[in-house]
């Protein structure tokens, strides 16, 4: 059984975790799987959008400790082992397209920094959240860097001393996630999203996704420069040209990603 489903179709890319049977936990063959596949959707240009779901009654439920014991012996096999979710988590922000994920179930510690890394998070109402290293004798050390970054440190430090799950609806509320559906809608709310984001130009998507990453972590008025480059660069592409025409000729545009 492969540990991670594939299936592309009108520029969606959907990334299905497949360990149902261990709530989809990421043991490193299956981070390896996830690395890949963003790497090869990046270089692909029939890939517009990147969406991950999870087969099973769960998103994912964090990171496989079965093995834990026995790599930790060895602090060098524990670094290695330990770097495969950092670099998943660099894979998914460097993506180069829109990201999304559809949670449902659970999204616990590596599971719930997976969800909510992607660009867009949608969750089912009944979906728990977690972060509850703590409760383990150790922290969530990886998840810090973008969790602190969608909610700042106060709320980022609350979450992770308390250890506890909490709704969708919380989630919403603090700024973690994108939209709560309904739990039976949540993958027709998705697909319809990722298949209306497709339809956008990819290069003004590409440009401005990466924009948006760089400018979040500069300094004010260099942020400033950085984006009137990015935006003097689009203005001048034949996606903008095409846009502009199809806008004044009321006819939908055909992007040609350049």
């Amino acid at each position: 059984m492969a540990l991670l489903e594939k299936k592309l179709e009108d520029g969606v890319l959907n990334l299905i975790l497949n360990r149902p049977e261990k709530r989809n936990a990421l043991n490193k063959e299956l981070m390896t799987l996830l690395e890949e596949a963003l790497r090869d959707a990046r270089k692909d240009p029939e890939v517009r959008v990147i969406v991950f779901k999870g087969n099973g009654k769960s998103f994912c439920s964090g990171a496989d400790l079965g093995n834990l014991d026995e790599v930790r012996k060895d602090v060098i096999v524990l670094r290695e082992h330990l770097s495969h979710y950092g670099n998943l988590l660099v894979e998914l922000t460097n993506a180069g397209k829109p990201t999304i994920s559809a949670v449902h179930g659970h999204a616990l510690a590596g599971g719930c920094g997976l969800a909510v890394t992607t660009d867009i998070t949608f969750a089912s109402e009944s979906c728990k959240f977690g972060i509850p290293e703590i409760t383990r004798g150790i922290w969530g050390m990886m998840i810090t860097a973008p969790i602190i970054r969608l909610i700042g440190t106060k709320r980022a430090l609350d979450l992770m001393y308390r250890g506890e799950f909490f709704s969708a609806a919380e989630a919403e509320r603090i700024g973690l996630i994108n939209y709560v559906v309904p739990d039976d809608r949540l993958y027709e709310t998705v697909d319809e999203y990722a298949k209306k984001l497709a339809t956008r130009s990819p290069l003004a998507l590409a440009i401005g996704r990466e924009g948006m990453y760089k400018a979040r972590d500069m300094e004010y008025f260099k942020s400033m420069d950085y984006l009137h480059d990015l935006v003097v660069l689009l203005t001048a592409s034949e996606d903008a040209h095409e846009g502009m025409q199809a806008f004044l000729e009321k006819r939908d545009p055909v992007w040609q990603g350049k």
